[in-house]
């Protein structure tokens, strides 16, 4: 029952925060100056009245709280708006580009913490040594050599050696190993950029946990080695290690923008910077809407997670928000 009442109590955070995201996204793009048939009005073919007729149709003449009251009513039955620069329902025009990014980010994020769970979890093992330095060198190079320097080297070599993809290839139609083979750059990428992070946090989480007066006594008491790593400081380091793996895959629609655009990926990173060149207000808000529903989704699932791991938040009542 306390468990039921956490969850409830956590979706109704989540609602709430959507809502508050949806409102402000919403202000931000009725305050920017121009809309969407600004720029049509330079082409001859577009005369004043057809623009003013286009407008109306697509309500952009009407005031804030009606126009976002037809974006809601449009959200309920699953639309999301209408994109404007395609002429139809904004969730055709985002369904196959979020899958997209969704299936890219995932593949990057596993990447990710398959690599560094042992660098992290060896520089923990051995921190103070050899080992754990060239570990931290390692990481900080990764941290200090920008994603799209790093982009834009392996696109150059990526060309060089033929390795390149002109075709686009969507979800749908693509079999599994094609799908992989076109994600492998842009993943690359992704995962580069996850991969010191991680490896970071999970040092530190480990060395902290390490420090607890509970893996002292274990100590004392004759417990060493992998006992030790893994049936005491491990399980302690548990809470930190879940709440990063809920931040790192809560990035995955911003953090692919320099990726999928290097890379050609078709995804909602390129989409994202079309819409907002062209004033697709429906589009932009969407996706800004999706970014935020997949960070209270991780934060959510972390949460229930972390609940369920440590005892001690059952007792409190649950993670604080």
């Amino acid at each position: 029952m306390r468990f039921l009442v956490f969850v409830m109590r956590r979706l109704s955070a989540t609602a709430l925060t959507l809502a508050a995201v949806s409102v402000l996204s919403f202000s931000l793009l009725s305050l920017a100056p121009g809309d969407f048939f600004d720029d049509m009005r330079l082409s001859p073919q577009m005369s004043e009245q057809m623009a003013a007729r286009l407008k109306s149709q697509y309500g952009l003449d009407r005031g804030f709280v009606e126009r976002y009251s037809a974006w809601c009513r449009s959200a309920w039955k699953g639309e999301f708006g209408v994109s404007m620069a395609q002429g139809r329902p904004a969730s055709e025009v985002l369904k196959p580009k979020l899958k997209n990014t969704l299936a890219l980010g995932g593949l990057s994020i596993f990447v990710a913490w398959l690599a560094a769970i042992p660098f992290g979890f060896l520089a923990a093992v051995r921190r103070g040594s050899w080992v754990d330095r060239c570990v931290q060198a390692t990481t900080a190079t990764a941290l200090a050599f920008p994603e799209i320097v790093f982009g834009t080297l392996l696109l150059i070599v990526a060309s060089k050696f033929g390795w390149l993809r002109s075709d686009e290839v969507f979800l749908e139609d693509a079999s599994l190993w094609e799908l992989l083979k076109r994600m492998a750059l842009p993943g690359t990428v992704l995962a580069f950029a996850a991969f010191p992070v991680i490896v970071r946090h999970l040092r530190s989480a480990l060395i902290e946990a390490a420090r607890s007066p509970f893996v002292r006594e274990a100590r004392s008491a004759g417990i060493r080695g992998r006992r030790l790593w893994v049936g005491q400081i491990l399980p302690a380091a548990a809470n930190p290690i879940i709440t990063l793996l809920g931040l790192s895959a809560a990035g995955l629609i911003g953090g692919s923008v320099i990726a999928e655009s290097l890379f050609s990926w078709p995804g909602a990173g390129p989409l994202f910077i079309e819409a907002i060149t062209a004033r697709d207000a429906h589009i932009v808000l969407d996706l800004a809407l999706a970014s935020a529903a997949l960070l209270a989704t991780a934060n959510f699932l972390s949460e229930i997670c972390l609940y369920i791991a440590d005892p001690r938040l059952r007792s409190e009542g649950g993670p604080r928000p």
